[in-house]
């Protein structure tokens, strides 16, 4: 249960995360620095919720070969 907590929040921050780190750039929108650290941290965050979705589902899968190997008749 608590791996698909980590699998849901994962994807939830994948798909949102731009939008909300482009709310916080529109707060200052004078400062390009400010937002290039923005864009990077944004960067950042993405790739490491990819991260965790991949190896939640990776060990959710490959812990049960039944989910993912057909029986041969």
């Amino acid at each position: 249960m608590n791996r698909d907590k980590k699998v849901w929040g994962a994807l939830l921050i994948v798909l949102f995360n731009r939008s909300i780190f482009r709310y916080i750039e529109a707060l200052w929108t004078n400062n390009m620095i400010f937002g290039n650290v923005l864009k990077g941290l944004s960067a950042i965050v993405t790739c490491v919720a990819i991260y965790v979705l991949i190896r939640c589902l990776h060990e959710k899968y490959a812990s049960n070969p039944k989910l993912h190997a057909r029986k041969r008749q």
